[in-house]
């Protein structure tokens, strides 16, 4: 009776042994999914703030460039193109 409770706890042993280890596999795959998710967002993020820039300076030089739409107004104007000595 011994032996047989022995061997009854050494199989429940071994499932929950093998329950954790494929627990272990499932949080090691998602550790890697979160961790390339991460990359994917950290480079959409830094395109973003690229393009962010780019649009920056593009509206800063059109607005250099036309004294209408400076937002300094009359010291933009008086940097800006030929047209603002009139």
């Amino acid at each position: 009776m011994k032996q047989l409770e022995l061997n009854i706890s050494q199989q429940s042993l071994e499932r929950e042994q093998a329950k954790l280890r494929v627990m272990e596999n499932v949080v090691a795959r998602d550790l890697a999914q979160i961790d390339t998710d991460i990359n994917i967002m950290t480079a959409k993020l830094d395109n973003a703030r690229a393009e962010r820039e780019r649009a920056l300076v593009a509206l800063a030089a059109r607005r250099h460039r036309d004294p209408d739409l400076c937002a300094a107004g009359r010291a933009c104007r008086a940097t800006a193109s030929p047209r603002s000595s009139t």
